[in-house]
């Protein structure tokens, strides 16, 4: 399964980027568990029931879906790579931007966030994206740490960590991904314009 090929090519034929994160982001298996069906099932099924959405909200992205890096242009590789999720639900994001924006009073309460994390959480949030990093030092962010920690620590030997961004709908997380493409046409294919 080359899909760095496939999206090189999708690329240098001018595919529209929307079309390709449909088909390699949405559609296409996972790189990392196209021999591993039962740990993405044992994966995906917990991340479900601790966050009670449809299994089907939650996606891949990353180099374990594609099997290299659109950012750092490195391949997957297993136990080293990180398994980047993506859970789509906007009643789960919306839930978390709310407790976010009580316990810190819409902010005020800055002294709650990390060195600059308050303008990547609101960075995040333009977005229509949370990650979790970010988020203040609330209960919410420690349950979260606690349990991605917990499925890190479970599926070490085919990741180096198991994280996690919420996201409001899929269209923000195409958009996420399509930037993520740009970036990789534009360090990649010297005509794009």
């Amino acid at each position: 399964m080359d899909y760095q090929g496939q999206i090189d090519e999708c690329l240098s034929n001018d595919t529209p980027l929307d079309d390709i994160v449909r088909r390699f982001f949405l559609v296409h298996p996972t790189y990392a568990f196209t021999e591993n069906l039962i740990v993405a099932d044992d994966i995906l099924n917990r991340v479900s029931l601790n966050f009670s959405v449809p299994i089907n909200d939650i996606l891949v992205c990353g180099s374990a879906k594609l099997g290299f890096s659109l950012y750092k242009g490195t391949s997957y590789n297993p136990g080293s790579s990180d398994l980047d999720l993506a859970i789509i639900n906007n009643k789960l994001y919306c839930d978390i931007f709310n407790r976010v924006l009580s316990e810190t009073r819409n902010y005020s309460k800055g002294h709650l966030f990390r060195n600059s994390n308050l303008e990547k959480y609101k960075y995040g949030i333009s977005l229509g994206m949370i990650n979790y990093n970010f988020m203040p030092e609330i209960e919410l962010k420690k349950d979260l740490l606690k349990f991605f920690d917990e499925m890190s620590i479970d599926y070490r030997s085919l990741f180096s960590g198991v994280s996690c961004c919420f996201y409001m709908s899929e269209d923000n997380f195409k958009q996420k991904q399509i930037n993520g493409l740009s970036k990789w046409k534009n360090n990649n294919f010297k005509d794009y314009k």
